[in-house]
């Protein structure tokens, strides 16, 4: 697993993501005393090597593809001070989403993008968007369509059966691994059926 840092920079989140150039080993989310403090970027790590885990012990698969694909995750692809005056688009895409691309990233060979959130207010109702890295089943969620994708031709996203069926087994195998490790309940880092619960504060429910 590899985490990138894109520290905002959207043009470049923009040319790495659609492998139009290759990232750098800049671009690797890093700390010069091994003292990491970026929840951001722990979460993206730490939430993918548990998925990893999970279908490994859970079902025997060796990663996405069942042969030890390299999991690449990009966090930070804009700046949360930047929202009031990024496009529509740009908001839909690098601040409340997380999304999979299988011809994505280094090599075009899958990366998973996750979005910054909001700030409070943004949106109305005093709530706060965190990172899209900050909740368990929402990381689950996006690597398993890194796995629906190397196993099963569920193409016409998302507007097709094919492509319902594809987020219903992200759905599923999201909440799954977030029982697997959390214990059940309604309070912030438990499991629940409420996907991306863990993105909102106060809590609510945020599906990606």
């Amino acid at each position: 697993i590899t985490t990138y840092d894109m520290k905002g920079n959207v043009a470049r989140m923009n040319a790495v993501f659609g492998a139009t150039v290759l990232p750098s080993t800049t671009d690797i989310a890093s700390s010069a005393t091994n003292v990491w403090t970026d929840s951001t970027v722990v979460d993206a790590q730490v939430y993918g090597g548990w998925y990893y885990d999970f279908i490994y012990k859970r079902f025997g698969r060796q990663g996405l593809d069942g042969q030890n694909l390299r999991i690449a995750f990009f966090t930070h692809p804009v700046r949360l001070a930047d929202i009031g005056s990024a496009s529509a688009s740009v908001i839909g895409t690098y601040y409340v989403n997380a999304q999979f691309c299988s011809s994505c990233g280094p090599n075009g060979r899958g990366a998973v993008e996750f979005g910054e959130g909001a700030p409070k207010g943004f949106f109305g109702g005093g709530v706060e968007i965190k990172p899209f890295s900050a909740s368990l089943d929402v990381v689950a969620h996006e690597l398993t369509h890194g796995v629906t994708a190397a196993s099963a031709r569920l193409n016409g996203f998302p507007y097709s059966e094919a492509g319902a069926l594809n987020e219903a087994f992200s759905d599923m195998f999201g909440v799954a691994t977030a029982f697997n490790y959390e214990t059940p309940g309604n309070a912030p880092l438990q499991a629940s059926y409420t996907e991306g619960r863990d993105l909102t504060v106060p809590g609510g429910a945020f599906v990606p």
